[in-house]
């Protein structure tokens, strides 16, 4: 399957062999599929220092399998609303989806939503129009400087753009979701990985990136609930980009490291700021 993955992708016969070799191991532990028809993983080139090396991302089928094995799950699924279908939902105390599907295939997507109810009777849902998920795919894909440099290259957004559309929901609601520690984890890291804050290595491992430039992976220190508590104080100051990148690198360690301090830190100045729109 890894074999096969490459000949899709040639650019990562360009990657470090180590990375690549990083990525099946990986694939192996959660044991998740690369590529091939299940969509379960990829494995994603991009630069880092100067030099070539594979990141491992999970599509949103992987996801479904690791919170089915938990047990927890009664239902979880994601899906694309076309034009002509028929799609009401409300968020809230009382939310709820109803989604009929009557286009063909081929009409236009608008909206992505993903619903989750556990067998205790939980449920949570998540819906983003075309706009936010094509705004989502634009900003943070990490395999943007490929194809601003080669605008032949076909990445997963390119090929799989429903199946990434309803990936990102499905880790959306893995974040939050106490379904088990491993799959909140991998949630928030997947996510600062595709965002390019950090890379993946295992589903533990956590290295920060700044400036694009991601250091040798480390032990993850500071926690996941954390790091989503910093993003979502990010949007709420309109802080991203390049002010994002030296904001955060103030609170890296000397050795590289985002400790759980220094995450607390980063957590306590941003609150301190006021809305974008103040």
């Amino acid at each position: 399957m890894a074999l096969t993955t490459v000949r899709r992708t040639p650019k990562l016969l360009e990657c470090d062999p180590m990375t690549l070799v990083a990525c099946i191991v990986q694939a192996s532990e959660l044991g998740l599929e690369l590529s091939g028809p299940l969509g379960q993983a990829y494995m994603i080139p991009r630069k880092n220092k100067g030099r070539m090396e594979a990141s491992f991302q999970i599509g949103y089928r992987g996801y479904l399998k690791l919170a089915y094995n938990t047990g927890l799950v009664a239902f979880f699924n994601s899906r694309a609303v076309r034009v002509g279908d028929f799609f009401q939902y409300e968020l809230g105390t009382e939310q709820f989806v109803k989604h009929r599907a009557e286009a063909s295939r081929g009409a236009k997507i608008t909206h992505f939503y993903g619903v989750l109810r556990q067998k205790d009777g939980a449920a949570d849902c998540e819906i983003w129009t075309l706009a936010d998920m094509e705004e989502h795919r634009d900003r943070y894909r990490s395999d943007k400087f490929l194809k601003e440099k080669d605008k032949s290259y076909r990445g997963p957004w390119d090929d799989e753009f429903e199946a990434m559309g309803c990936k990102t929901m499905i880790r959306e609601l893995s974040k939050r979701a106490p379904l088990s520690a491993e799959l909140m984890s991998i949630a928030a890291v997947d996510e600062y990985t595709e965002r390019g804050f950090a890379t993946l290595a295992t589903a533990g491992d956590f290295a920060p990136v700044i400036g694009g430039e991601a250091p040798p992976a480390i032990g993850l220190s500071a926690q996941p609930e954390t790091l989503d508590s910093i993003d979502a104080e990010m949007k709420r100051v309109a802080l991203h980009g390049k002010a994002a990148e030296e904001f955060m690198g103030s609170f890296i360690g000397p050795g590289g490291e985002l400790t759980e301090d220094g995450a607390q830190e980063a957590l306590k100045e941003l609150a301190s700021m006021q809305d974008a729109g103040e």
